[in-house]
């Protein structure tokens, strides 16, 4: 009896040592996830970046390039290449013709800028139709432009036209451009006929500007330098065809009061 509890005791005492001692170190985790290939979330279309709509073909190396003084290297300015350029060697006023081949339906200008040193410009964009007339599309005014930087003029809706004509009012540099650029495809738009000039008037004494007084009579007010307005008209029963007759008496004379080159007399 005695010895089987001594035996009962010793096997409790080795079952109570196990039960206490640490177990063995758990296991390294393993990777078993299935490599996927990659999805696209977005739609490829959607994802795609939307293109700016490129302007039709260059069409200024087709006309004639004009200026005001500089007329050797005025070619340079329309033949594609920015390492060469058109300067006039004068400081504003100065401008630039491109007398195109043609009527051109024309949807932008680009003037690709030859200046040193940076500062404050001025230049107008003037159109042509082949009527003989030019009209002022557009002036750029800025604070600072410098050399390599390029004006884009959009001309919206397009025009059908046979001219630009480029015009520097300021700039701190000499006029000059590296590159002008006209944007357009052949027009089938019927051209204007050229305006004609014709006499209606004469007698007058150096006249220097011809203007209507906008109140539907007809009748023009034609300035001369010697400081009297004078006034023509037609008959008030005329049907559009009789001649233009010149009031006898001035609508304005101040004669006495300017020299004779339209200065006042101090």
């Amino acid at each position: 009896m005695k010895n089987f509890c001594v035996a009962t005791i010793g096997l409790l005492a080795l079952l109570a040592v196990a039960a206490c001692a640490p177990g063995p170190p758990p296991a390294k985790p393993t990777a078993t996830a299935t490599a996927i290939p990659p999805t696209a979330t977005l739609d490829a279309q959607s994802n795609t970046p939307t293109a700016t709509p490129a302007l039709s073909t260059n069409i200024a190396a087709s006309g004639e390039a004009m200026t005001s003084s500089g007329q050797e290297s005025a070619h340079l300015a329309v033949d594609g290449d920015l390492d060469s350029l058109w300067n006039s060697g004068r400081a504003p006023l100065g401008w630039f013709r491109i007398a195109l081949d043609g009527h051109y339906l024309v949807e932008g200008v680009e003037l690709v800028i030859a200046q040193a040193p940076p500062g404050p410009t001025t230049h107008e964009v003037w159109l042509g139709d082949g009527s003989g007339t030019r009209a002022l599309y557009e002036r750029l005014v800025s604070d600072n432009t410098e050399d390599g930087q390029t004006l884009a003029v959009k001309i919206e809706p397009p025009r059908s036209i046979n001219e630009v004509f480029i015009r520097t009012l300021q700039s701190p540099s000499w006029v000059a451009w590296r590159e002008v650029r006209v944007f357009g495809e052949p027009s089938e738009i019927p051209a204007l006929p050229p305006l004609k000039l014709s006499t209606i008037a004469s007698g007058f004494n150096l006249p220097v500007q011809l203007t209507h007084p906008g109140d539907n009579s007809g009748r023009l007010f034609v300035v001369e330098q010697g400081g009297r307005i004078r006034i023509i008209k037609k008959a008030a029963a005329s049907n559009g065809d009789a001649p233009w007759s010149v009031n006898d008496t001035p609508f304005l004379d101040i004669s006495e009061r300017v020299s004779c080159c339209g200065e006042r007399v101090s």
